[in-house]
């Protein structure tokens, strides 16, 4: 009840509520690095470990055996997360997820600081950033100035016509 955070599963509230509200944190031995959960932190340190996963169709790889999943669903394999409620379809898990929670579950994420609620905890981040500690991305070949990295790196594609990764 500290918050308007709701779950599903009773190990996902506690997480939240422990990394969220207490404030627990995993350190990693070989870096600065903090995780929120356990799981964060042993997926963190197989990235020390240098374990590739590699597509067996594209030159990708990962250290991570899940991202190499998700890596051919969404780029060799013709797959989408369908919604049954309404028609929606992606291959991203993630947005798949956003979709249900803000469409179709009412899920919204408040902003402590402000009136500002989002459908996705990474639209809090951006309008903290961007409203609350004025966080802008020049561009180093005219004055543009944009809130989100995407925005930029689109800006000088299509503006400068210098492709960006």
């Amino acid at each position: 009840d500290q918050c308007g955070h709701k779950s599903k599963r009773r190990d996902n509230l506690t997480i939240h509520i422990e990394s969220q509200h207490e404030g627990i944190r995993y350190n990693c031995d070989q870096c600065e690095y903090k995780a929120k959960t356990k799981a964060n932190l042993s997926q963190h340190k197989a990235d020390h470990r240098g374990i590739q996963y590699k597509c067996d169709q594209c030159v990708f790889k990962s250290t991570r055996k899940n991202y190499l999943n998700q890596h051919i669903k969404r780029f060799h394999e013709n797959f989408y997360y369908n919604c049954d409620q309404c028609g929606y379809k992606t291959k991203r898990t993630d947005n798949f997820t956003i979709h249900i929670e803000s469409h179709h579950e009412g899920i919204r994420y408040n902003y402590n600081h402000c009136e500002y609620k989002a459908t996705s905890k990474s639209n809090i981040k951006q309008h903290k950033s961007s409203k609350h500690e004025g966080i802008r991305y020049k561009c180093d070949q005219c004055e543009s100035k944009v809130t989100r990295k995407r925005d930029l790196k689109r800006h000088i594609n299509s503006w400068h016509k210098i492709i960006i990764n």
